[in-house]
């Protein structure tokens, strides 16, 4: 679960901004409260609808989130830079790094992980953990001015590798990688819930997102392919059921509507590749072939529609509307969402939705999740003001944000907005977890 993210001098973002989801003292909507009491006790608010204008930062923050996921997993290689692209309307921060922090509950444990980085360097970075009611250094790690790493390392850490195999990775880590890459990369299993988090339960998607892996979950999992029937049957887009199949792969039968060249660098490139999933794009349609070890298999989802005297008809995806298609790939996240505790955040949510549409998924998302003893959260965006609805959401987990004539962009929950105006409610913002330590300066995986 998240309980804030925090950023500054990133994109749109000048000044520190911090995406708190705790939730205010208001009684209403109690059943919006996901409660953990193990060790530090939290209780934390399932949803975050962010609200703006164009360009008023609302694809920043999110990008800002993705960018700190990024390097986390995958790091930079040898002499790249970090990637970090700091405020460039003010003339002052392009000198100045960058800060990114989450704070969050992986396995009953509440972390809370960040670092300060520039293009060229990561300045700081920290690790710390309440495996108790207490709140326990993991590491603290300061970049010196030559490039050299020093790290601080917590009882836990000294106590699984010594504080020799520590110096070595930590006086071995370049300066534009994350320390926490790297003791993962050493086997470091202090660390890996924080890279877990990150890796599985942490999925974010945007317009640009891929898709991969439905019609393999369909064809392969009787229970989400029932669930995804009875998601779109009550989303009333006349789907009655949902048909997958899946044959030994014929390019002559399965991509006839291809250009002989095309089909054979098709072939070619799948020879060459390992097991995995292939979308092939097709005059209106699109092939999905998956390769095992011997063999290349081509699969298929259709979709049933009654038509006259109740007969049923089956279609392909390509041929649902844009907004059938949506559902189609969001129900695969709600399942994940449903299934085990994920952070999911997505980059305009009502793309090709109508507002009801919309509404349904947001009701469904926590239905599915309460009913099932989740604790997921879904954090969108939107620019439809009709989902700023205080029957479907508390006022705290309502954000607004703007520029201001600086171009810097700001967010606030509807609860801050009514305490400032002098209303009873309150937003629960938190106060940043520390300041910075020392001075100084897309495919859609559902891995589990």
């Amino acid at each position: 679960m998240l309980i804030s993210f925090t950023v500054s001098n990133y994109l749109s973002f000048k000044d520190e901004t911090i995406l708190n989801m705790m939730p205010g003292k208001s009684d209403s909507m109690k059943n919006h409260l996901l409660v953990d009491t193990a060790n530090k006790s939290t209780e934390l608010l399932p949803f975050a609808v962010m609200h703006g204008s164009n360009a008023s930062g609302k694809s920043n923050l999110i990008a800002a989130l993705s960018f700190m996921k990024n390097l986390v997993l995958r790091g930079v290689v040898p002499g790249a830079e970090t990637g970090v692209i700091p405020f460039m309307l003010d003339r002052r921060m392009l000198k100045e790094p960058s800060k990114f922090e989450v704070v969050f509950r992986q396995d009953d444990v509440v972390y809370t992980y960040g670092f300060v980085a520039s293009r060229e360097r990561i300045f700081e970075e920290w690790l710390f953990g309440y495996f108790s009611n207490q709140e326990s250094l993991i590491f603290e790690r300061v970049t010196s001015d030559t490039g050299k790493a020093m790290i601080k390392c917590g009882g836990r850490l000294l106590k699984e590798k010594g504080k020799k195999f520590l110096e070595v990775y930590a006086s071995g880590t370049r300066q534009e990688k994350l320390f926490i890459t790297e003791a993962f990369a050493q086997n470091t299993k202090t660390v890996e819930p924080v890279i877990q988090w990150f890796y599985s339960s942490l999925v974010i998607i945007t317009p640009a997102t891929a898709f991969i892996s439905i019609e393999l979950t369909a064809s392969h999992n009787s229970d989400f392919r029932s669930f995804l029937e009875n998601f779109l049957r009550s989303a009333n887009t006349g789907i009655i059921d949902v048909v997958c199949s899946e044959e030994l792969f014929v390019p002559t039968k399965h991509l006839r509507d291809l250009p002989r060249d095309t089909v054979a660098d098709i072939i070619t490139e799948l020879s060459l590749q390992g097991n995995g999933m292939m979308n092939v794009n097709m005059p209106g349609a699109t092939a999905i072939l998956r390769k095992t070890e011997n063999t290349i298999m081509y699969l298929e989802m259709r979709f049933g529609h009654a038509g006259a005297d109740g007969e049923v008809f089956h279609v392909k995806k390509d041929m649902e509307s844009d907004g059938t298609k949506r559902l189609i790939e969001i129900a695969l996240v709600l399942d994940a969402a449903r299934s085990r505790d994920i952070v999911l955040v997505v980059d305009s949510l009502c793309r090709n939705l109508h507002t009801p549409v919309t509404k349904f998924f947001i009701q469904t998302f926590l239905a599915e999740v309460l009913g099932n003893g989740q604790k997921s959260q879904l954090i969108f965006t939107t620019h439809d003001t009709n989902l700023l609805d205080k029957a479907l959401f508390r006022e705290d987990e309502i954000w607004f944000l703007e520029k201001d004539k600086e171009g810097a962009s700001h967010i606030s929950s509807l609860g801050e907005f009514k305490q400032n105006k002098g209303h009873s409610s309150e937003n629960g913002s938190m106060k940043p977890h520390r300041e910075f330590i020392g001075g100084g300066e897309t495919h859609l995986w559902l891995g589990g």
